[in-house]
């Protein structure tokens, strides 16, 4: 192995993990983490309604937190109102007992909110913490902008919290952060996106050139790229996903701002480059390295062939330098056509070998890299749908 061997994540079938804020209360109005997250949040009930009003002092707030805080911001509020909301970097001990007491969390992300004399104070010892903080102070806002805590105590019961999108069409843009402003008070903090053919390549702009072709093609008539997948040919193929980008690619500049989008706001990024399967729009200009040579629109390569690497890890380079990712996605989910040409046959028996050996391969590339490898996990479980086996045996 070349490096030190990094874990490689495994996920469920195309499902990632989806966390919302806790909202119920016990009978001493406590508030309590439903049944499949346990108890994880704490409150001091208060004697006043804060109003939360456009003139509160906002200043020492992280950017990001005050744009979106700033839409759930009343005009006027009657009654006590909010002078203003402070951040400290750390969490005071008689708040930290709190949480032991109460068995929440103390991890990454974890905050304590404390509302006094009309001063709203976040505690938090990470970026991740105060935002989280911030958010939940939204969330608990009544309906005329009231806040009616004193304090409030919160950890985090799942590390990572995410959702996978496509790569955004550029008049999209706007659309995407709305909905990384909407991840944040959800308090998600991982965003995948498949990039694919949808990001510029300058090595390979054949790359792009084919991705709009093939696109424009499936996308002809409403349901074409489903007729193509489904009732054409007489062997699976993979989904066809020609609305990634919108069809078309964003420059790498383009990308690079939508990341730092996400990144201000305590979302990474994760990229997901489809690889051996989903290969599409690395196929429609190099068809020499399809695994399935009589597929006229092939989407997995040949992983006997030395060229399909070196094509792939080009493109790896670039995904790389555009996004300096801890982790990468590589796909490898509906990986059907393996073993199929005459040269992975003539060199490996077994399915699950050239498997193995294709993902050890790649995962060792982007090691060296000083990335970890993460890929979707349907063909090493026994997924069944409708009677129907996607996994387990990689037939």
């Amino acid at each position: 192995m070349a490096g030190q061997l990094p874990t490689i994540f495994l996920f469920r079938f195309n499902t990632m993990i989806e966390v919302s804020h806790p909202r119920t209360t016990d009978k001493n109005n406590h508030l309590k983490g439903n049944k499949d997250m346990k108890k994880c949040s704490y409150s001091i009930p208060s004697d006043i309604s804060w109003k939360f009003c456009k003139d509160a002092d906002l200043s020492a707030l992280p950017a990001p937190a005050r744009a979106v805080m700033s839409h759930f911001a009343v005009q006027d509020g009657a009654g006590e109102r909010l002078s203003r909301i402070e951040v400290r970097e750390s969490i005071p001990a008689p708040l930290k007992e709190i949480f032991g007491s109460e068995n929440i969390p103390l991890a990454q992300g974890a905050f304590a909110l404390t509302c006094e004399e009309g001063i709203l104070t976040v505690f938090a010892e990470d970026k991740e913490g105060v935002l989280n903080g911030l958010m939940t102070f939204l969330r608990l806002l009544d309906a005329e902008g009231g806040f009616a805590y004193r304090t409030v105590c919160d950890g985090t019961v799942y590390s990572f919290r995410g959702v996978k999108i496509m790569m955004p069409a550029r008049s999209e843009i706007p659309d995407y952060r709305d909905f990384v402003d909407m991840m944040m008070y959800f308090r998600h903090n991982t965003l995948m996106i498949e990039v694919g053919g949808a990001m510029e390549y300058k090595r390979h702009p054949e790359i792009n050139e084919g991705w709009e072709e093939y696109c424009a093609f499936m996308s002809e008539y409403s349901g074409k790229s489903k007729v193509l997948q489904e009732e054409t040919f007489p062997w699976r193929k993979n989904s066809i996903h020609s609305n990634n980008g919108g069809g078309s690619y964003l420059t790498q500049e383009e990308v690079r701002a939508l990341i730092a989008y996400a990144e201000e706001r305590g979302i990474r990024v994760i990229p997901e480059v489809p690889s051996t399967s989903h290969c599409d729009y690395l196929l429609t200009r190099h068809p020499e390295l399809a695994e399935r040579p009589e597929d006229p629109y092939p989407d997995t390569f040949c992983p006997s062939n030395p060229a399909s690497y070196e094509l792939l890890f080009d493109v790896f380079d670039e995904v790389i330098e555009v996004f300096h990712p801890e982790v990468m996605n590589v796909g490898h989910d509906e990986y059907y056509s393996i073993n199929i040409c005459d040269r992975c046959r003539k060199r490996i028996a077994e399915a699950s070998d050239i498997f193995a050996e294709d993902l050890t391969k790649i995962h060792d590339y982007l090691a060296a890299k000083g990335v970890k490898t993460m890929f979707w996990c349907d063909k090493i479980m026994n997924v069944i749908s409708n009677g129907i086996g996607y996994g387990g045996a990689l037939n």
